[in-house]
């Protein structure tokens, strides 16, 4: 790996958000720290409540009126978001920095085609016009697997199945090649076949873009076959971090254990042999 790759491209540093106003105050984020590079998917995890989505938020600029950084940094390839002007991180969503959100049929406008709702992204950052739009449009429909992309541009989000509606969202997240991908919960309203599918497609581009990733999630399992290093949530406290593998067999917190002994397994396959079994694969 280079110099530049272990760099982090995302460093939160010790962040806490709050959200009210006066004596009506309350901090829901207690000093989160976390780092991505380029071509890494880190797993920030935890139930729900925990805090998660609020962090992903919170690097976007994206928490509101009521809610606001307290405390901490959030750098972004060498600049402090927390201190960034709101016209500054406008320029940013979209482009350097993208989300995935977690419902693809509430995220898409009903109103408007797939292919003219990855357009609008480009116009809004991209300076291209005109048919150059269409390919780019079509080139990233093709590049999160759909065989047909002009017929996907021509469809409306009512027109796909849930799995379809998320490669469109992932797609008009990477229409303008961002550095940085946030992930929040993408796979929570698809069932386990397309969950693996998501997932197997999400380490593609990381790989393949070089994209730093941040996989928000409350399944262990998915975030297991993703990641190589883990945040662990509870409360808007970090309660573990570490490799995935330590996390799995070697867990420290009492929360982590019970998240673990929570998934739904085969009495066969325990965690431990879940991680050994993706390790063998990675091998292969």
């Amino acid at each position: 790996m280079s110099d530049i790759q272990n760099v982090p491209l995302l460093l939160i540093d010790n962040l806490r958000v709050t959200f009210g106003s006066g004596n009506t105050q309350t901090e829901v984020l207690h000093g989160l720290n976390l780092q991505v590079c380029r071509g890494e998917a880190v797993g920030l995890v935890g139930e729900s409540g925990s805090g998660k989505s609020v962090a992903s938020l919170a690097v976007l600029g994206l928490l509101g009126n009521a809610g606001r950084i307290s405390g901490g940094r959030i750098v972004f390839d060498g600049e402090d978001l927390s201190l960034a002007s709101e016209a500054r991180l406008r320029a940013l969503r979209g482009r350097r920095v993208s989300m995935i959100f977690q419902d693809p049929a509430t995220a898409l406008n009903p109103a408007f085609t797939i292919g003219t709702q990855l357009a609008d992204v480009i116009r809004a950052h991209r300076p291209l016009r005109g048919r150059a739009i269409g390919e780019e449009v079509r080139a990233a429909l093709e590049r999160v697997g759909f065989r047909d992309p002009r017929a996907t541009e021509r469809a409306y989000p009512h027109e796909l199945s849930g799995g379809m509606k998320q490669r469109a969202m992932i797609a008009a997240a990477i229409v303008c090649e961002p550095a940085l991908l946030l992930a929040d919960e993408p796979t929570t309203a698809l069932d386990v076949t397309v969950q693996a599918q998501i997932v197997e497609l999400l380490g593609k581009l990381v790989k393949e873009m070089d994209l730093g990733l941040v996989f928000i999630t409350h399944n262990l399992d998915l975030m297991a076959e993703l990641c190589t290093r883990a945040v662990v949530l509870k409360q808007g406290n970090v309660v573990e971090a570490g490799t995935v593998r330590d996390i799995f067999l070697q867990p420290s917190h009492d929360y982590t254990k019970h998240l673990i002994a929570s998934i739904p397994r085969l009495p066969a396959m325990p965690a431990a042999r879940s991680i050994h079994a993706k390790e063998a694969h990675d091998v292969r």
